[in-house]
């Protein structure tokens, strides 16, 4: 498998966090949010996504995957991280879903997969902000739907509430002069592009490494789906506030506070329908046309 060397630096980089990343969602409330959200999204929609064949792109240590399969779909989970695929395996094996579950090696943007034979697809955990070429992985996952085949993604938000938190993190990290966070020129590169680097730190193993991140608007991710056939029918917000979860890390009090905080405010912004503009994260779901309805 020829990796290009954005594809390569997440691989090892997820390779490396596989053995603490299940701990690390254990103990962070960022992924403990995060994956309740999940689960919602997946009660919510499961009428929709077709039995048959579900691909779970992105799939990591198998949470996801795991959680389709109790919910009675068959699936196949693709990561470029062997090391997290292991994991997943792993995990499959203790709950007995075997039978139900599969895993394969590969990069999201050639995926080994013929033309229309999924079901359906779902891609979390924000694997689509890994890439800078969006369009041509919408592409593919486009290209191996089926027809009214159901999709749900979820994508970075280029601008939200979470800028402001972002900044006092990154200061009460004592990283603001770093090499590789926050500064005016990155902040300003960030509002224009939407891309930034991650510095990818681990409860359980520490500093991990640094990659590109890419963020994108509700409506730009809309725009690329609809240009590859894939009709939108929701978009939804998965996170608001992320940098709040961080900041509670800090002291218990801090803990509280936020907590508060992010409750509150993000209630208020949901009452003025701004949230899939503001959102750090949000999801889309929808289908996929008929081919012969371009026409």
């Amino acid at each position: 498998m020829s990796l290009t060397d954005e594809v390569r630096d997440v691989r090892d980089l997820y390779d490396r966090w596989s053995s603490g990343y299940d701990a690390d969602e254990m103990l962070e409330t960022e992924y403990v949010h995060l994956n309740k959200e999940y689960l919602q999204t997946f009660e919510k929609y499961r009428n929709k996504i077709r039995p048959g064949l579900v691909l779970d792109l992105g799939c990591g240590t198998g949470n996801d995957a795991i959680a389709l399969v109790r919910l009675g779909f068959k699936v196949v989970g693709l990561d470029v991280s062997s090391r997290s695929l292991e994991i997943a395996r792993q995990k499959v094996e203790r709950l007995r879903l075997k039978p139900q579950v599969d895993f394969v090696v590969c990069d999201i943007h050639h995926l080994p997969i013929t033309k229309r034979s999924a079901d359906s697809i779902v891609s979390l955990g924000f694997m689509l902000s890994h890439t800078p070429h969006l369009s041509s992985v919408i592409r593919e996952i486009s290209r191996i739907l089926r027809d009214h085949g159901y999709f749900i993604l979820d994508f970075e938000g280029k601008k939200s509430l979470d800028l402001p938190f972002w900044i006092a993190d990154t200061v009460m990290r004592r990283d603001f002069l770093g090499n590789e966070s926050l500064t005016f020129r990155s902040f300003v590169g960030f509002l224009r592009t939407g891309s930034f680097q991650w510095k990818c730190n681990s409860r359980t193993k520490g500093f991990l490494g640094s990659i590109s991140l890419y963020a994108t608007s509700p409506a730009q991710a809309t725009g690329i789906l609809k240009a590859n056939n894939l009709v939108p029918n929701g978009i939804h917000v998965v996170q608001m506030m992320r940098s709040l979860y961080a900041i509670s890390s800090y002291h218990p009090v801090l803990d509280k506070v936020t907590r508060v905080i992010a409750k509150n405010l993000g209630h208020k912004v949901k009452k003025m329908k701004l949230t899939s503009f503001l959102a750090d994260a949000f999801l889309i779901a929808g289908y996929k046309q008929e081919s012969n309805a371009l026409a």
